[in-house]
């Protein structure tokens, strides 16, 4: 069982190397899996594309935790908007590393709607952000699906 998952693996990469894995990743870039997950009470959101795995976790009230995980030396782009398309942060990284981590602190911010794009390599991606209050003094994120 073991080498037949062994083979199929190798056989897979021989594929990407030999076809190239822009070229695969563009075939199948139109794949988006969504994964809700519970942690603590909080929902962490998983999407897998062809070439890259975003994770948001709820890091605190008002902490957003973001992993991606992706190909060594792709580019990433990060922008948060608010409603009125405003840009209220963006970041630009290429490193070597296959993950990238970033903690994001909206404390700042004002109860409402703001949009997280992220952007790895030629594919895009953009996630709802809702900032609530539970209470006169603390707020909480919620992420939307």
């Amino acid at each position: 069982m073991i080498r037949l998952l062994l083979v199929a693996l190798v056989s897979i990469l021989l594929l990407i190397q030999s076809v190239g894995f822009a070229q695969f990743a563009d075939r199948y870039a139109h794949t988006e899996y969504v994964h809700t997950r519970y942690v603590a009470g909080s929902s962490s959101i998983t999407v897998e594309k062809a070439n890259f795995r975003l994770i948001l976790s709820p890091a605190g009230s008002t902490l957003v935790d973001l992993s991606i995980e992706k190909l060594p030396d792709t580019p990433i782009e990060l922008r948060l908007r608010d409603d009125t398309r405003y840009t209220l942060f963006s970041c630009r990284s290429r490193t070597e590393s296959p993950l990238f981590v970033r903690r994001i602190d909206l404390r700042e911010l004002d109860n409402g709607t703001y949009w997280l794009d992220v952007q790895v390599g030629k594919n895009r991606l953009t996630r709802k952000l809702r900032l609530v209050s539970i209470s006169n003094t603390e707020q909480t994120v919620m992420l939307d699906e």
